[in-house]
């Protein structure tokens, strides 16, 4: 079961805790928006611990701005699915244009021509001739260029908690293929740490000329950065035809709000019993990106080891954080949030969130507890 999922159906009930200032609780067909009293992009809700209700609310909206009450017939709804990037892919477009299914038959190959630039795991690929020149000013493609600046702001923002050196470090931890590739069981040494990853800003560029020079000894790993890039770039080409929704290997990036200013509904995988979901979105733009210590694993040595590199060690972060799953203007910074909680651990990481602006997070740690951000002051920006 992906971390995340696309809900298109009308399913069964949930339960939605106000906090807005409304007394009580309701129930409301899953599906259904128009009983979401002045609830804004998203809200979760299913019964935690003991019964208890969690939610997100993102960024209140007015009574006026909500969707009509009146019923609206379904919209015509295209959907494909393959796969790229080493995981499972979608893209759904509402719309009933004869053209919107010709363009959405083009994902596969958009999907196709960014990894061939941005995967370490595609001989030849642009990012590998890139890190096989470290020391030399390398002219690159926008595409590169764009995805490498999109590492570098996330970087910047993390204060370097997420960067894009860390490839020799996952190398070291066994992440040396694709993921389809490794055995979940390694008759290898158990990996020696990495020792700490090198620092992100030693990386110089020439926008004038644009290229790019690695410095000696680095090379960069940029999987869920392209990764939210290319959906996100895919989710806008689509919406030309209409609303549309990518979703990456669990990642979600919408266009927009559904027809009639309807939300798109998103169910949380459980990553206790991935066969449920603790939670539901309600999304009318941005995206959600899930990361957790339970997805991308392998053994090496007889020991656990995941995706996720602390730079401070070099090795897989050693975290209370079990999965974290967080909404954000864009699928890029939703990505990037995710790793931050599991990287900082659940209080520090949800600390961090509280200080950027138009983010919620749902954090479920090793022990089982659900904990979501405060929705407090929308204003609040990073520093």
């Amino acid at each position: 079961m992906l971390p995340a999922r696309a809900l298109l159906a009308t399913g069964a009930g949930a339960r939605i805790s106000s906090s807005t200032g409304l007394a009580g609780d309701a129930w409301l067909p899953s599906g259904s928006s128009q009983d979401l009293p002045e609830l804004g992009l998203g809200i979760i809700l299913r019964p935690g611990p003991g019964g208890a209700p969690f939610e997100i609310r993102v960024e209140p909206r007015s009574r006026d701005s909500l969707p009509h009450r009146e019923v609206e017939p379904e919209p015509v709804t295209k959907r494909i699915e393959f796969r790229a990037m080493g995981c499972q892919m979608a893209a759904v477009i509402e719309s009933g244009d004869l053209a919107a299914q010709e363009r959405l038959n083009q994902v596969p190959a958009w999907f196709e021509t960014w990894e061939g630039v941005l995967s370490r795991f595609r001989a030849g690929s642009e990012l590998n001739r890139l890190n096989d020149s470290a020391g030399e000013a390398v002219p690159v493609s926008s595409v590169l260029w764009e995805v490498v600046q999109v590492a570098l702001l996330a970087a910047r923002r993390s204060r370097g908690m997420v960067t894009p050196a860390v490839l020799p470090a996952l190398e070291a931890a066994g992440y040396d293929r694709s993921f389809e590739q490794l055995e979940e069981a390694s008759t290898g040494p158990q990996p020696q740490p990495a020792g700490q990853v090198p620092d992100w800003r030693s990386i110089e560029f020439d926008p004038g000329r644009r290229t790019i020079r690695l410095p000696h000894g680095m090379r960069i790993d940029l999987g869920g950065v392209a990764k939210g890039w290319a959906a996100r770039r895919a989710a806008n080409r689509l919406a030309v035809f209409g609303p549309a929704l990518v979703e990456a290997g669990g990642d979600i990036s919408v266009s927009g709000p559904r027809q009639g200013g309807r939300p798109w509904q998103i169910g949380v995988a459980d990553p206790r019993d991935p066969e449920s979901d603790i939670a539901t979105m309600f999304v009318l733009r941005g995206g959600v990106a899930t990361s957790g210590q339970d997805h991308r694993r392998w053994t090496r040595g007889g020991v656990w080891q995941h995706h996720l590199i602390d730079p401070r060690t070099g090795s897989p972060a050693t975290t209370d954080v079990l999965s974290a799953t967080v909404w954000a203007d864009s699928l890029e910074q939703a990505e990037v949030a995710a790793k931050v909680i599991i990287l900082l651990g659940g209080r520090s990481g949800l600390d961090w969130v509280k200080q950027q602006r138009n983010h919620e997070a749902l954090v479920v740690l090793v022990d089982g507890t659900c904990v979501r951000s405060d929705a407090g002051d929308r204003n609040r920006r990073s520093n």
